[in-house]
């Protein structure tokens, strides 16, 4: 992934503000809806660093989805592009 890539973050993800050298959590949140994110930087507690309605968070990797895979699973009706 590449700084500036969006990321989809889907509904319930929990979302994360670090502080101290991003040791510290100050805040935490659950996305009430999906969002859409920038993605700036992989964190070493195998969390993304994201830019999210003007603030900066850190995510779950597993929670995280980047946008271009999101639209090729809605072109192939929600299923992976593989064959049988």
């Amino acid at each position: 992934m590449k700084k500036g890539d969006l990321l989809h973050i889907p509904q319930a993800s929990r979302c994360r503000k670090l502080e101290c050298n991003d040791n510290i959590i100050s805040e935490e949140i659950m996305c009430e809806k999906p969002q859409v994110a920038l993605f700036v930087s992989e964190h070493f507690s195998g969390a993304y660093k994201v830019f999210m309605n003007g603030q900066y968070w850190h995510v779950d990797k597993t929670s995280v989805y980047p946008l271009r895979v999101l639209k090729e699973r809605r072109k192939y009706g929600g299923q992976t592009n593989r064959s049988i």
